[in-house]
């Protein structure tokens, strides 16, 4: 795996992400909800969670366990920014629809 992400050249201009899914989830547990985010209208990221924490709802990114049984983000904002925005959009939406 190559670790060195400098020679991948950065986009000038701002990402377009829009909300294809988002489904509510009633349960008992810390999981409020589920989506699917598209990516420029060219990729599709399944199974972003919206999780309850202790402060207050978290977005957190499509997992799988290793062969050490240790959870790993399967996708990864790689910017700060993208972060942020990924979250926004889908807060929103989750608290419109809970409201």
């Amino acid at each position: 795996m190559c670790d060195n992400l400098s020679n991948i050249p950065r986009e000038e201009q701002p990402m377009y992400f829009a909300l294809v899914r988002l489904v509510t989830w009633n349960g008992n547990g810390s999981l409020k909800a589920f989506c699917d985010l598209a990516v420029d209208r060219r990729l599709l990221i399944r199974g972003i969670r919206v999780v309850e924490g202790r402060q207050g709802p978290f977005v957190s990114m499509p997992r799988v366990k290793d062969r050490d049984q240790r959870w790993r983000d399967v996708v990864m904002p790689m910017t700060k920014e993208t972060r942020m925005e990924m979250t926004r959009i889908i807060l929103e939406e989750f608290y419109k629809k809970c409201s």
